[in-house]
């Protein structure tokens, strides 16, 4: 199953790369840094950077901070090699958010996840793998917890700002930012019983890549070269529970008609766990053995839906999903297409919208991926399309594939 991921990243605000330092915008940022009382463990890192500001600052006792920084930047630039080997967003993200005692312990976060990921994963290549994801992850939650989340996403999002835009980008970025997720969940959930937290960080990391699905923690298939769920990892169900169970259903399993009904058709449908669902659908049908299949766009018709309720809470669902072709005339000035939820039966808040937010494949032997997250105590979801009831030959086809269930985890 591939993902189709859509990223949502916090970007280096106030944060610029000018080739002279504006004060103001120094001073602001200093404003909101990390308090100078928070002591964060050196790690016995060395780093030209916080040895060179020392020298900057010894050598000229009545520079402003800010004066400092522009003469650090200044050195930055002028160096052929860059010596501190980071890229002009990562300098300032650094500079404007911590203090230079704090330097050596970020750069030995970026070490100690890099070398963890070779301990972890000694067999692979630690690229566009599930090694890959763990560096990016583990890296990522080490700083969250030195640091917070939000100096996490600056300086791991800065990291990424010179890299070509593709999807080896895509998988770091999202990465990155899972960190901070996973961070926070083992701060709420398992911190309290923990004895080297970096260590145990690790450990709960390295237990979400081999269950990545769930924990939302992507790699790259480098046949197709699109993103895929990690599965390589020291899964510890005993230690960390998991969050979600997983059930599939798949398209066999529906036991649908090849047909599409002009009225509503109610079913139960059994996943591959053994759990039990209601379905309701309208202009639905199992067609050609390929999709279950939505066709609003014919006279006499003009709405489309699959609903699915279930007794207890869904998190969210992994479906693939594409178009039947590329002439299926849908249209955002007319017609709508998108999946609902809802806690009550009453009211459904759109979750994802086909049309405007994501791009379907129009090519049916190639579906995509679509996670899709759900509030909280959520028990139903429908997929829907609508529009004009027109001609006589079923359009307007979205297709659903095999989609996994992922069910709150009541222990979790």
């Amino acid at each position: 199953m591939f993902v189709n991921l859509v990223l949502l990243l916090s970007c280096l605000s106030g944060v610029a790369t000018p080739s002279t330092v504006d004060a103001t915008v120094v001073n602001k940022a200093i404003c909101e840094v990390i308090p100078n009382e928070i002591q964060n463990e050196f790690d016995g890192t060395e780093w030209s950077l916080a040895s060179d500001y020392e020298t900057i600052e010894d050598e000229n006792p009545n520079f402003a901070r800010e004066q400092i920084i522009a003469e650090l930047y200044s050195k930055k630039k002028g160096s052929i090699s860059n010596d501190y080997e980071i890229n002009d967003e990562e300098f300032w993200a650094i500079v404007l958010n911590l203090w230079p005692s704090q330097y050596g312990t970020a750069k030995s976060l970026t070490q100690r996840a890099s070398t963890q990921a070779q301990v972890y994963y000694p067999d692979l290549d630690c690229y566009q793998d599930d090694g890959d994801a763990f560096r990016h992850t583990y890296w990522s939650a080490l700083l969250s917890y030195e640091f917070g989340s939000n100096f996490a996403l600056k300086i791991t999002t800065a990291h990424e700002s010179e890299t070509e835009e593709g999807i080896d980008k895509q998988m770091d970025l999202h990465n990155n930012m899972n960190g901070t997720i996973l961070f926070n969940e083992w701060q709420s959930k398992f911190s309290s019983t923990s004895i080297d937290s970096k260590t145990d960080i690790g450990d709960f990391i390295y237990h979400c890549i081999a269950n990545g699905e769930i924990y939302d923690c992507v790699k790259i298939d480098t046949t197709t070269q699109k993103l895929v769920y990690t599965s390589l990892g020291g899964s510890n169900e005993a230690k960390y529970n998991l969050r979600s169970n997983v059930n599939s259903v798949l398209i066999p399993d529906y036991g649908y008609e090849e047909q599409y009904f002009f009225y509503t058709k109610s079913k139960v449908i059994n996943s591959t766990g053994g759990e039990a669902i209601n379905t309701r659908r309208k202009r639905t049908g199992y067609i050609e053995e390929e999709f279950i299949v939505l066709s609003p766009r014919r006279s006499n018709a003009g709405l489309a839906y699959l609903e699915f309720i279930f007794d207890h809470p869904v998190d969210a669902i992994c479906v693939d999903l594409t178009m039947w072709s590329n002439s299926e005339l849908l249209d955002t000035s007319n017609s709508s297409a998108y999946i609902a939820s809802s806690t009550d039966g009453n009211r459904y808040p759109i979750q994802l919208d086909f049309l405007r937010d994501v791009t379907l494949s129009k090519d049916r032997t190639k579906p995509n991926q679509y996670r899709i997250i759900f509030p909280e105590n959520t028990t139903r979801f429908m997929f829907v399309v609508s529009t004009p009831a027109v001609g006589n030959r079923n359009k307007g086809r979205l297709c659903i594939g095999d989609m996994d269930i992922l069910f709150k985890n009541t222990e979790y």
